[in-house]
């Protein structure tokens, strides 16, 4: 009885289970550090500079470091602005 609960409850996604929320699953792939790289035009050590001051958020686990794109454009969106013309 308890296993049927349990399983009626959950669902299967990537082989983990999860419990059904009405919270959306963001199916989004995360990417590394060089092809955050190249998306926002720099090397991946200035990426990691932002990182370690904090500018973009990321993940971490272990010793791995990954990020969401849209996080990280909806962060930059959010907390910097586009420059303008001086006056």
């Amino acid at each position: 009885m308890r296993e049927r609960l349990f399983d009626s409850r959950c669902e299967t996604v990537y082989g983990y289970h999860m419990l059904n929320q009405n919270i959306p699953y963001q199916t989004e792939p995360f990417i590394d550090k060089k092809q955050l790289a190249r998306h926002l035009g720099c090397t991946p050590r200035t990426v990691e500079s932002y990182m370690s001051a904090g500018l973009i958020p990321f993940f971490k686990i272990r010793r791995s470091v990954k990020y969401r794109l849209s996080d990280v454009v909806a962060h930059m969106e959010q907390h910097y602005r586009v420059g303008g013309a001086a006056r």
